[in-house]
């Protein structure tokens, strides 16, 4: 899999701007401010459908324009895709898969696939466990889109069944079959996600 090209349009403090890589391994290197990381960013937003920093996707927008765009082409092996967003100040983000709409953000994860690492994310070696399983989350839902749908059913169920448990007794004693159609369902759910889980961790000790 590889990045032929990137092209920005009041992307973070990017004007217009048209980024191509070469074969093997490409350095970006400039003094600070001029938007090194900002291309890593919109690189990224392909693989993971958001941005690694920031909080909100208007954040991505020049400061003085009330639209963003990026366009990427990559490639793997002679098979060519082109990936791009529109980003509203006011409005949700749209994706675009050879400049047809698509449907759900979700839709393009798994097209294509990035490692990032940056300095916040030596939180994975100091931080609560959350923090690597996230890391590890975000990994696998590019190579096995399945599992983000999993992860993404499963914290719904668990969000619906806490909402019955936090009720008046008279309440959740209404809905005690409810709970336990929910929990078995969690119960199913992390089986297959620790499985899946466990898979990916053993191909890290492989390589």
């Amino acid at each position: 899999m590889k990045v032929n090209k990137i092209e920005f349009e009041s992307f973070r403090n990017i004007d217009s701007e048209i980024i191509e890589f070469s074969d093997g391994i490409n350095v970006i290197y400039g003094e600070n401010a001029q938007g090194k990381t900002n291309i890593l960013e919109g690189i990224y937003l392909f693989a993971r459908g958001k941005s690694f920093r920031a909080f909100k996707d208007k954040e991505l927008i020049k400061f003085d324009k009330n639209i963003a765009y990026a366009k990427m082409e990559f490639q793997v092996k002679d098979d060519k895709t082109t990936l791009g967003v529109e980003i509203p100040k006011n409005q949700v983000k749209k994706f675009y898969r050879n400049k047809v709409k698509v449907n759900k953000t979700a839709e393009i994860i798994g097209e294509f696939r990035a490692v990032l690492f940056c300095p916040s994310h030596l939180g994975i070696i100091k931080d609560a466990p959350a923090t690597r399983r996230k890391f590890i989350d975000v990994a696998i839902s590019q190579l096995r889109p399945v599992y983000l749908k999993m992860m993404t059913r499963y914290n719904q169920v668990l969000e619906e069944r806490n909402a019955i448990l936090k009720m008046m007794p008279e309440e959740r004693a209404q809905n005690l079959e409810l709970i336990d159609i929910y929990s078995e369902e969690l119960a199913s759910l992390c089986a297959d996600i620790a499985d899946i889980r466990n898979e990916y961790i053993k191909k890290l000790d492989y390589w």
